[in-house]
């Protein structure tokens, strides 16, 4: 298995986006096409976990499905925040008194 340091220095966006984004970085590209509706299909794997000791956990997108993503997503035109730039995620969540 390869290194974060090695996976980093070999990363490459241009590469990245010719071999499997179909936008654009430079245009635009949907992210719930390149996120959701591409790679979340069953049986493909979310997530790997390496233990130390050798252990290994796969855990699919059909596993995770019931609680790990969003249920629904709304667009503002901002975000409201604190004086000093801080995210208000209390009125975001609705529990603003």
């Amino acid at each position: 298995m390869r290194d974060y340091g090695e996976v980093v220095s070999d990363f490459s966006a241009a590469d990245l986006e010719k071999k499997v984004l179909r936008g654009s970085l430079a245009t635009g590209v949907n992210a719930c096409v390149e996120c959701c509706d591409r790679w979340a299909k069953d049986g493909a794997v979310a997530l790997e976990w390496y233990g130390a000791a050798g252990e290994r956990k796969t855990v699919t997108f059909e596993q995770l499905r019931t609680h790990a993503y969003p249920r629904e997503i709304d667009f503002v035109a901002a975000l409201p925040k604190t004086p000093s730039g801080k995210i208000q995620r209390f009125i975001l969540r609705g529990d603003a008194r």
